[in-house]
């Protein structure tokens, strides 16, 4: 039995952070880019919307949500 190892959120500075090649964005204007890539199973959805969160509380405020979804795909049922 294969043992998968966990998705890991790899932040590369305070405002972004990516999941493999999904890229998290926190903008100046208080907008969070997400560009999704690929698709997302169950286990991949918790991570995107756990990257969501941690940037999402960082702003410390209201924060908008783009996604970008044109290079995705089947998105899991977390993620929609």
């Amino acid at each position: 039995m294969m043992v998968e190892k966990p998705i890991e959120i790899r932040q590369v500075s305070e405002r972004e952070s990516y999941i493999g090649e999904n890229r998290f964005y926190l903008g100046e204007d208080n907008i969070l880019y997400e560009t999704i890539i690929g698709e997302a199973d169950d286990e991949m959805g918790k991570a995107l919307e756990e990257a969501t969160n941690i940037l999402k509380k960082r702003a410390g405020c209201k924060v908008n949500i783009l996604v970008d979804a044109n290079r995705a795909g089947k998105l899991s049922s977390k993620k929609k």
